[in-house]
C-alpha cells in the first residue's frame, strides 16, 4: 500500500526538527503571489439620497425635461400636499418635511441645486 504524505511550509519542518519531533513530511509547494485586489471606493458623489429623493424621482418621471425646475416643481410640490411622509404639508417657505424628528423646509432653489449639480458653489 503506498503511505500517503502530508506537505508541509519549510518553517515548520525546521520547527519540528528543532523540537526534535521531525515526522517524515513532504514540503509543501510554493503557493504562488497573488495580485492583491484594487481597494474598495465608496463615494457619494451624485448618489445624494435621502426620504426626499424618491419623490423628487416620481415627480420627475412625468416631466418632459426632468432637470427643469419650473417643470419638476409643481408635480413635487402635489406630492407634499398629500401629505405622505415625509413631508408634512406645502407652505410659502417651501416644502416641509421631517429629517430625524426635525421638521425642515425643501425650497425650490435646493430642487434647482439638486437636479443641476453644476449650479451649487464650490467650497474653497
Amino acid at each position: 500500500a503506498e503511505k500517503e504524505s502530508i506537505r508541509i511550509h519549510t518553517w515548520v519542518r525546521q520547527y519540528l526538527d528543532a523540537l526534535g519531533k521531525g515526522p517524515d513530511l513532504a514540503p509543501a509547494e510554493p503557493v504562488p503571489a497573488t495580485v492583491a485586489p484594487e481597494p474598495l471606493i465608496h463615494s457619494t458623489k451624485l448618489k445624494r439620497r435621502d426620504d426626499i429623493t424618491p419623490h423628487i424621482e416620481r415627480a420627475q418621471e412625468g416631466c418632459v425635461n426632468p432637470k427643469d425646475t419650473a417643470e419638476v416643481w409643481p408635480r413635487l410640490s402635489e406630492i407634499a400636499s398629500g401629505e405622505r411622509a415625509p413631508f408634512l404639508g406645502v407652505f410659502a417657505e417651501g416644502l416641509k418635511y421631517t429629517k430625524k424628528d426635525r421638521a425642515l423646509y425643501f425650497t425650490r432653489d435646493a430642487l434647482d441645486k439638486r437636479l443641476n449639480p453644476e449650479k451649487r458653489q464650490r467650497r474653497r
